[in-house]
């Protein structure tokens, strides 16, 4: 359920969309607000300010 909610999320992503996202890195969970720099759809990655977030790491996604 939640995967077919973020899967839904990202089709609605475009660059310098504002999004808020929690995502899953080394043990750890972290929470980031910002602008999308770059989005790969065939490396399925996004990219905000400075992190390159790919998308099965992704626990929560909004769009602001």
């Amino acid at each position: 359920e939640r995967a077919e909610s973020i899967s839904t999320q990202l089709i609605k992503i475009y660059k310098r969309s504002d999004v808020e996202i929690v995502f899953y890195r080394g043990g750890h969970y972290y929470n980031l607000q910002g602008s999308v720099v770059d989005k790969n759809d065939i490396y399925k990655y996004l990219v905000i300010g400075q992190e390159k977030i790919f998308y099965d790491d992704i626990y929560d996604l909004k769009l602001l």
